[in-house]
């Protein structure tokens, strides 16, 4: 781990000078966006988190995701007849920093933003990062991901209508995969635009039925 962060930090924020090769990905199928509903803001740092490379901040971030679903609500459908609505819930937001974790953090949803230079170091090569269980609608957008296991490991309850948005984030160093979408997701739609992945043992395992990898936009370096 200490030779991988040594690399980070050398990376600029345009990884230009990596020999970075294009994703291979499965057929990129149509894929609609659905918007979620913007609410309020939950900043990790309200809820002690420190960022600062030395703290462990995992029961900081565990209380900032636990205030953000106590927030939960579920809209109307404005479809006539239609059943269930939206999910609506506080941003989780990580200001720029480096924020260590020694458990997995699990989110059941909705919008996670990274402002700035923020990354989500995981201590553990055993351990993941971020999980969820029911991730039916969620995006997750400008975070750095750093060791640990599965960096992103995702699924739901293979409920329709189920998407999820990964954009301008930065995989570095999983010692399994990168992003992975597990079984039970069919009928999910995943989306994953301006990422970069650097040596993971694997970037990408998907079962949904929708994966959609614009190559111009999302780069791969290998080991």
């Amino acid at each position: 781990m200490s030779e991988l962060r040594k690399r980070l930090n050398e990376i600029p924020d345009n990884d230009t000078h990596l020999g970075l090769l294009t994703i291979r990905v499965w057929p990129v199928l149509a894929l609609a966006v659905f918007a979620q509903p913007v609410g309020a803001q939950i900043n990790v740092r309200d809820y002690g988190a420190k960022g600062d490379n030395v703290t462990d901040d995992t029961a900081a971030i565990r209380a900032a995701v636990a205030a953000a679903q106590r927030a939960y609500t579920l809209t109307k459908s404005s479809v006539p007849g239609g059943h269930g609505g939206i999910p609506s819930r506080p941003e989780i937001v990580f200001p720029s920093g480096r924020y260590l974790i020694t458990e997995a953090i699990y989110i059941a949803g909705g919008v996670v933003r990274g402002k700035g230079e923020a990354l989500l170091i995981q201590k553990h090569p055993d351990k993941d990062l971020i999980t969820s269980q029911n991730a039916w609608r969620m995006t997750i957008s400008g975070l750095t991901f750093v060791g640990g296991r599965n960096q992103l490991q995702l699924s739901n309850a293979n409920d329709d209508g189920g998407f999820i948005q990964i954009s301008e984030c930065r995989f570095y160093g999983a010692a399994a995969v990168a992003v992975v979408m597990g079984k039970g997701s069919n009928s999910t739609q995943l989306k994953i635009r301006d990422c970069v992945f650097v040596e993971p043992e694997q970037a990408l395992v998907s079962y949904t039925d929708e994966t959609n990898v614009p190559t111009a936009g999302s780069r791969a370096a290998g080991r």
